[in-house]
């Protein structure tokens, strides 16, 4: 249940231009706890490079969205809803 005051909040944020919603969304983010959000990045950013490095160098085996998708359902046996 949203009360008032943050529905003004929010209001208010939504009349701001894209590109400052964005940086007020990301510094609401890291006042949740920063330096747990900053350990997140740092290691999403490591991650980030070793796939993409396994990419580049020909390691990664790569499969289209549906394929991967239709072995995960074979997989766990679940239908297409």
């Amino acid at each position: 249940m949203v009360n008032s005051s943050e529905q003004n909040i929010f209001d208010a944020a939504m009349e701001l231009p894209e590109q400052q919603r964005a940086e007020l969304a990301e510094r609401l983010w890291e006042s949740l706890d920063g330096g747990s959000q900053a350990q997140i990045a740092d290691a999403w950013a490591v991650e980030l490079r070793r796939r993409w490095d396994a990419v580049e160098s020909g390691d990664a085996q790569l499969t289209d969205g549906a394929s991967a998708m239709s072995e995960m359902r074979r997989k766990y046996g679940v239908d297409k809803a």
